[in-house]
């Protein structure tokens, strides 16, 4: 059994995604803050704003119309995107394994900081596919769309990820070339 993390509706978030540049909160000014970025002090690894996330939702929401179709978040963090794409008509089922969260708490961020900004649980990548597999045994027919967003560079977690799901599941990877 999966916890899901402690939610926050601190932020105006249409107001947010719709401009995060000009419309983000600021960072504290207190010499307690050990973040270089107001995004990344607010648990935003990517910029996530409706002027790419829309026409991404919009895609999805073509795809899927068509079978059984389930779409996944994983390594979702606060749960930015998914709330964003689910605002977008496209219900996510978003995780993380808390890593971010726990690094977050210890860091004395406050509730508002470390909570999440939609349904996220805490599970790991590896459970996620254990879980897809399921699924897909009960149902052969059923199709998954799994988004990766900017995932940790500390672990091989996203790769290990990708070698357990089924083959024709859709990643839709969001990220720089590095990884």
């Amino acid at each position: 059994m999966s916890n899901t993390f402690s939610k926050t509706d601190s932020y105006i978030f249409e107001k947010i995604i719709k401009n995060p540049y000009d419309d983000f909160p600021s960072i504290p000014d207190t010499n307690e803050v050990r973040e270089f970025s107001r995004y990344r002090y607010h648990g935003m690894y990517a910029i996530i704003d409706y002027e790419w996330v829309e026409p991404l939702a919009e895609w999805i929401k073509k795809t899927i119309t068509n079978g059984d179709w389930g779409c996944y978040e994983i390594m979702a963090g606060r749960g930015w995107l998914a709330r964003a794409l689910d605002e977008n008509g496209v219900p996510v089922d978003a995780s993380d394994d808390g890593s971010d969260y726990h690094h977050r708490i210890d860091l004395g961020y406050p509730s508002n900081i470390t909570a999440a900004v939609y349904d996220v649980e805490e599970k790991d990548a590896e459970s996620i596919a254990k879980e897809i597999n399921q699924f897909k045994q009960i149902n052969p027919n059923l199709r998954f769309i799994v988004i990766i967003c900017y995932p940790s560079e500390m672990t091989n977690d996203c790769f290990d990820f990708v070698t357990l799901i089924p083959k024709d599941t859709l990643i839709v990877y969001i990220g720089d070339d590095e990884f």
